[in-house]
């Protein structure tokens, strides 16, 4: 029998993540403090602060999004309750961006080959909890890629690849017959 590190006897639930109001607070605090002690942004830092503040202290505010794990389904604000019948597979995917952390989704695939992504970076989530939690409540392991989803990203990504290349090499020649014309 696997152990389990949350209760089954409830639905698990992911609710929305309080981090980033706290980035907000920090640099609320941080051009406020560079307001004060510089004469050329004095203005501008303290409106900024505010400005920032009011941000933070909206976003700490805002309605609790919570998605719900139960053996029923996958059941979100957004999407609705997604049932384990219609569901094929489904697995954690991670995109870096410029931003300080990476986007995070979890991919569901349903059975007539619809894709609907979630953005988890929204939730506190464990990603092993999730996993557990997917594959306790809908009977049979359904959570994580399987091959062909890497050979279909390859594939796409070697598509796109190959078109850059194609593009590249007609403005080469566009270049080249131009300085051949002159």
């Amino acid at each position: 029998m696997k152990k389990y590190q949350f209760d089954l006897s409830h639905p698990y639930l992911l609710h929305r993540s309080k981090e980033t109001p706290y980035f907000f607070f920090f640099a609320a605090f941080v051009s406020f403090a560079v307001g004060l002690t510089s004469r050329d942004i004095s203005l501008f830092g303290i409106v900024l602060s505010l400005t920032l503040m009011v941000v933070g202290i909206n976003k700490l505010k805002r309605k609790d999004k919570i998605m719900r794990i139960d053996k029923q389904g996958i059941t979100t604000e957004e999407k609705g309750t997604i049932h384990w019948n219609r569901i094929k597979r489904c697995f954690y995917i991670s995109f870096p961006t410029t931003q300080w952390q990476p986007k995070s989704f979890l991919e569901i695939v349903l059975k007539n080959d619809e894709h609907i992504s979630i953005l988890l970076n929204e939730y506190s989530c464990n990603s092993r909890k999730l996993q557990a939690a997917i594959d306790f409540y809908s009977g049979r392991k359904l959570f994580g890629r399987i091959a062909q989803d890497d050979k279909d990203e390859l594939k796409g990504l070697l598509t796109g690849f190959a078109f850059v290349l194609v593009f590249i090499l007609f403005v080469m020649l566009l270049v080249y017959m131009n300085n051949s014309s002159n």
